[in-house]
């Protein structure tokens, strides 16, 4: 019975499939849409020798190398994550209350940064980076007035250091 069913419904689908419709992909002509280039040929202002044009081009192109060549040296500035300081200004363990004191604290000083994080249990709101005790120490007395549970914790700090390209290769290497 299985087999008569089969037979059955491959007679009904040859047909189908020898005489469907082939498909012959998707085409379309775009090369209206190209944008067309056109060649100019370079304009030497009538001269003739073409060893005076080169030289002409490479004492050019040595002086915009020289320029920059004598340039002050180029430093690249990037963040980078060094052992520091950071002020605490709030600990608990409700988010609401640590988002409010985060605004207050963004109010007082807008040039640190100051950022909400939950350390399990509690949330905490840190302000500043400082690689040394010394220099957290004058946002702490500053928020002290207005928090007087503000503290210094050892903390993780990001620091925008500039390096030479001496240095880069060097750390490229160290990684």
């Amino acid at each position: 019975m299985k087999l008569t069913m089969y037979f059955l419904i491959g007679i009904l689908f040859l047909p189908l499939t020898l005489f469907g419709q082939k498909s012959k992909g998707y085409q379309e002509n775009i090369s209206s849409l190209l944008p067309k280039y056109t060649y100019q040929k370079p304009d030497f202002e009538g001269k003739d020798n073409k060893d005076e044009i080169k030289n002409e081009y490479i004492s050019d192109i040595t002086a915009s190398l020289n320029e920059i060549l004598d340039r002050p040296m180029f430093r690249c500035i990037l963040p980078c994550t060094f052992g520091g300081f950071r002020v605490q200004v709030y600990a608990g363990l409700d988010r609401n209350e640590a988002n409010r004191i985060k605004g207050i604290a963004l109010n007082l000083q807008k040039d640190e940064a100051t950022d909400l994080t939950f350390d399990r249990p509690k949330y905490k709101v840190l302000s500043g980076n400082f690689l040394n005790r010394e220099d957290a120490k004058k946002l702490l007395k500053f928020y002290k007035k207005h928090f007087s549970d503000a503290i210094i914790v050892p903390a993780k700090v990001k620091v925008m250091k500039k390096f030479t390209p001496d240095e880069l290769m060097q750390l490229k290497i160290q990684e």
